[in-house]
């Protein structure tokens, strides 16, 4: 199935690839700005670790194409494993997504 993201709003020039990264870009820096206090304070620096996107409350999912984006817009490097796809049912506990080698720290 087409992302809705995909089909629609890049498809009918609505939102452009540039205008994405942007907002993308404002999101990031207004959800991390200098950092979380209490992780810069308990957290070392370089710290390496493996993480999960999981489902809490049942829905159908929506947003997998886009959370790439903005993952990958943070670091090119990072490795998504995607279990479910945009329009799957959702259900508490299900993995959506996996990570490999996520900064803890930011």
């Amino acid at each position: 199935m087409e992302s809705i993201l995909k089909h629609n709003a890049f498809q009918t020039g609505y939102l452009t690839e540039a205008g994405l990264h942007q907002f993308i870009d404002q999101a990031l820096e207004e959800d991390i700005g200098s950092g979380d206090v209490s992780s810069l304070s308990s957290v070392p620096s370089g710290l390496i670790a493996e993480a999960e996107l999981k489902i809490k409350e049942e829905g159908i999912l929506a947003g997998i194409d886009l959370a790439r984006k903005i993952f990958h817009r943070f670091d090119p490097g990072l490795e998504m494993e995607a279990f479910l796809q945009d329009g799957d049912g959702a259900e508490p506990g299900l993995i959506v997504s996996k990570y490999a080698e996520v900064p803890v720290r930011f």
